[in-house]
């Protein structure tokens, strides 16, 4: 009986030996799996004998429509990559605070995509000497190039927007978006401030009549099939996709201003349709998509700075809060900050 015992426990032993190896060989094939993708990358630079790998850092920092802004970067970068056969990409998605601990580690990208208030590193963007972006100008220089640019919009399931009121009203504020400016430079009533999504439920449930949103509203309420008015605000508009080119290498620098060439060609711009972005330069959105089409005939008045520090952004969301309550002061002081 003793020995029937001990047998049974080394069995048990045995099996627990078994299941440990399984599961770091499984881990292991994992780790194979998920690196091996880049490590090919590596390597067929290294066979063919490419220029190397163009890194591309892209930063959220605003909701966009629908999908992915990093995977639109990622299919231009695979169309670039069928006609120049010189470089590979590397697109790597960082927050903001995940890009500046990269930076204090000593690494930077040879490109940067980024929303207001994501231009982590200006000092380090090189000037790009065919463009004029005036709010992406520093000592007369050119530093950034947006790629895709969304709005502000008033929406309503009812009305006609000639009752527009605090109480009956909310606004839907997003991480760095300045939504309280935008509503100030319309004159709008000092409505509630919501964060996105709990602005949008609010009011899909008839909490309030009117929402001033953005563009993944319009996307939110198509989803879901809920009949609809939007009117663009054009008057401020800081939710704008740049693209900045870092890269001292001579040779990655051409590549990268080749790649900015191709994101902003009308092939390109058209594709925004799929993630429901609008172009900065281009009509791409038709009868079938409304809201958007209206959207993209308002080229907004005045924006912020490309480059806004968490400063000025903070400051100009006070100056908001005030404009919003009636202050005609603050109201000259927000504006100084427009572009």
């Amino acid at each position: 009986m003793i020995a029937f015992l001990i047998y049974i426990g080394n069995m048990k032993k045995r099996i627990i030996q078994i299941s440990v190896i399984a599961i770091i060989a499984a881990i292991l094939l994992l780790s194979l799996f998920l690196v091996y993708p880049a490590l090919t990358k590596k390597e067929t630079a290294k066979a063919e004998g490419v220029g190397g790998i163009l890194r591309i850092w892209h930063i959220d920092t605003f909701e966009g429509g629908k999908g992915s802004r990093a995977s639109f970067l990622e299919s231009a970068a695979r169309r670039f990559e069928k006609k120049n056969k010189k470089y590979l990409f590397m697109i790597t998605t960082h927050t903001v605070s995940s890009a500046k601990i990269a930076i204090e580690n000593g690494e930077l990208p040879d490109a940067l995509s980024f929303g207001t208030g994501g231009a982590i590193c200006p000092e380090s963007f090189l000037p790009l000497e065919k463009y004029n972006v005036p709010s992406a100008r520093q000592d007369g220089k050119t530093l950034a190039v947006p790629w895709g640019r969304g709005g502000y919009f008033l929406f309503t399931c009812e009305g006609d927007f000639t009752d527009i009121s605090a109480e009956n009203t909310v606004i839907s504020e997003g991480n760095f978006s300045l939504s309280k400016a935008a509503a100030a430079a319309e004159s709008l009533p000092c409505a509630t401030v919501r964060n996105s999504l709990s602005a949008y439920l609010d009011f899909v449930n008839g909490k309030y009549k009117y929402l001033l949103g953005t563009q993944r509203d319009v996307a939110r309420l198509q989803t879901r099939g809920v009949q609809f008015t939007a009117k663009p605000m054009g008057q401020f508009c800081d939710i704008y996709q740049y693209f900045a080119v870092l890269a001292e290498d001579i040779a990655k620098y051409n590549a990268c201003l080749d790649y900015l060439s191709l994101l902003l060609s009308e092939s390109m711009q058209k594709d925004l349709t799929k993630i429901g972005m609008l172009s900065p330069y281009n009509r791409i959105y038709d009868e079938n998509n409304t809201p958007m089409r209206d959207a993209e005939q308002v080229q907004p008045v005045r924006t912020v700075s490309a480059f806004l520090e968490e400063q000025s952004y903070e400051a100009m969301k006070d100056l908001a809060d005030a404009a919003l309550r009636g202050d005609q002061d603050s109201l000259k002081k927000l504006k100084n900050f427009f572009v």
